[in-house]
């Protein structure tokens, strides 16, 4: 199996096999990522065509307390440290189910 990442190069190579030229799929794809990141920075869910969708989860703010530093020469030391952490974003991805069922998922055992 290729866990090698698709890339702008393999999206654009996929255009154009099938049938665009090079300078409509590049326009295609910018298109397409800039639809994206309107999604993720407007905080909207983003359908995937038929194979899944991205859900924006909001983790609120809170507040992390650590119990140890590490120092110099790599040495741990016992210190109590509290960090604020802001809400966030995270985004989860759901396949679809009836993508599931009609495609052989190469990474499920």
């Amino acid at each position: 199996m290729n866990t090698d990442p698709i890339t702008r190069l393999i999206f654009i190579q996929n255009m154009v096999e099938g049938g665009l030229t090079y300078d409509q799929a590049t326009r295609a794809y910018n298109s397409v990522m800039s639809t994206i990141a309107d999604g993720v920075v407007n905080k909207r869910r983003i359908y995937l065509g038929q194979v899944g969708v991205m859900n924006p989860t909001v983790l609120p703010p809170r507040t992390i307390k650590m119990g140890c530093v590490m120092t110099k020469g790599r040495k741990v030391v016992k210190q109590q440290r509290e960090f604020y952490l802001d809400s966030r974003v995270k985004y989860s991805f759901r396949m679809f189910k009836k993508f599931a069922r009609t495609h052989e998922l190469k990474w499920a055992c």
